[in-house]
C-alpha cells in the first residue's frame, strides 16, 4: 500500500454517552489510491461516517476518543497534527460532501458568501478573483445563471441544487481526496442519477481520489474502482468492485447483493432480507460481529473469535472463518 493516497490503519474510536461507552469503530484498516474511488458500504451504524469524519477530525471532542490507530494521508499522521497543521489540508487536499446540504449550508448566508470563505481560507485571491472563481465552480456543477445565484441564499435552491452547491465548496481548492458521505440520499432517483453522472466528470476531470460512503449497492456498483464492506464498525470485505458485487467471500456481502432489487428477476421472486440485527455497540467485540445473523456458521471459532482481515487472493480481503465458497477458505 505505499503507493496509496490514504491509509487508515486499525482505527479504534469510542464515544462516551449517558448509556456508556459506544464502540464505534473497532480496528478499521484500508486504503485510497491516487484518482480511483473506494466505495464504502454497509448498514447504518457500521461506522463509515465516524471513519470519514475522524479523517479530517470533525469528531465531537467532548464524547469522541480515537483509542489507536493511523491515519496517513500522503505519508504524514493527520492524528499527529496540530489544529492549525490539519486546517492548511481540511478543505485544501481533503474536502467532505456532507449528507444533507440543508443543514451543512449556513441559511443566513448567500451562497456566495460561503463560497467566498472557502476560498479566502484556504487560498491567497484578491475578492475579484474569488469571485470570478465561484462563478466558475458553480458553472462547474452545472447551475445556470451562476454570476445571478451568488446573491441567493440556500432556501431558494432545490435539494439537489443545494448538492450541487455543496459539491462546488468542496472542489473549491483542487482537492486531491473527497469524501462524499451519502451524497444523493435525500434526492429523488432522477437528481441522484445527475449527482452521479457529476461527480464521476469531476473525478475525470480533476483527476482526484474519492471515498464513497453509501448504504446502496447501485451506487457502488456505478461508482466505485474498489468495496470496502464495513460491519459494527470493522471492514469484512474489501477488493475491487466486480470481485466483491459478483463474487463476494463474506456472508455478509453476499446478503447485501443479494437484498438488491432487479428489473431482470422475475416478479415472483422473493427479494431476500437480513434477518436479526446488528450487535449492540455498547459492548466490546468479543467474536465475529455477524455471528448471530450469518447462514454459513459452522466453525466453533465464530463464536469465541474475531476473524482477522486476511488476503484470500491477490487484493481481495476477507474477515471470517466461514466464506461463502468453500473452495476459497
Amino acid at each position: 500500500m505505499n503507493d496509496s493516497l490514504l491509509n487508515v490503519n486499525d482505527l479504534i474510536i469510542r464515544f462516551s454517552t449517558d448509556s456508556g461507552t459506544v464502540h464505534a469503530v473497532n480496528g478499521v484498516s484500508l486504503d485510497i489510491r491516487p484518482g480511483e474511488v473506494l466505495g464504502v458500504v454497509g448498514e447504518s451504524g457500521s461506522g463509515k461516517s465516524v471513519t470519514a469524519k475522524a479523517i479530517l477530525n470533525l469528531l465531537p471532542r467532548r464524547s469522541a476518543r480515537i483509542e489507536r490507530g493511523e491515519i496517513l494521508f500522503e505519508g504524514v499522521d493527520l492524528l499527529a497534527l496540530t489544529d492549525t497543521e490539519l486546517r492548511r489540508i481540511r478543505g485544501r487536499k481533503i474536502s467532505m460532501i456532507f449528507q444533507d446540504p440543508t443543514s451543512a449550508l449556513n441559511p443566513v448566508l448567500t451562497i456566495g458568501h460561503q463560497l467566498d470563505e472557502v476560498l479566502k481560507e484556504h487560498t491567497e485571491m484578491s475578492s475579484v478573483e474569488r469571485r470570478r472563481r465561484s462563478i466558475e465552480l458553480l458553472e462547474m456543477v452545472e447551475i445556470s445563471s451562476a454570476a445571478d445565484r451568488l446573491s441567493q441564499y440556500p432556501h431558494e435552491f432545490s435539494g439537489g441544487m443545494r448538492q450541487r452547491i455543496m459539491i462546488a465548496m468542496a472542489l473549491a481548492c483542487g482537492p486531491q481526496l473527497l469524501i462524499a458521505d451519502e451524497p444523493t440520499t435525500a434526492l429523488d432517483v432522477t437528481t441522484q442519477l445527475q449527482i452521479l453522472d457529476l461527480l464521476e466528470t469531476l473525478r475525470r476531470e480533476l483527476q482526484m481520489a474519492i471515498m464513497m460512503i453509501t448504504h446502496d449497492v447501485g451506487v457502488v456498483a456505478r461508482m466505485a474502482d474498489r468495496v470496502a464492506v464495513m460491519y459494527a464498525g470493522t471492514v469484512l470485505e474489501m477488493g475491487d468492485v466486480e470481485t466483491i458485487l459478483e463474487h463476494p467471500q463474506h456472508p455478509y456481502t453476499e446478503a447485501l447483493t443479494q437484498a438488491v432489487p432487479s428489473i431482470e428477476k422475475d416478479r415472483a421472486h422473493t427479494l431476500r432480507t437480513i434477518p436479526g440485527r446488528p450487535p449492540s455497540m455498547l459492548q466490546p467485540l468479543s467474536r465475529c460481529p455477524f455471528f448471530e445473523r450469518c447462514a454459513y456458521r459452522s466453525d466453533e471459532r465464530c463464536a469465541r473469535e474475531i476473524p482477522p482481515l486476511v488476503e484470500v487472493a491477490e487484493g481481495h480481503l476477507v474477515a471470517s472463518f466461514c466464506h461463502v465458497r468453500a473452495d476459497v477458505a
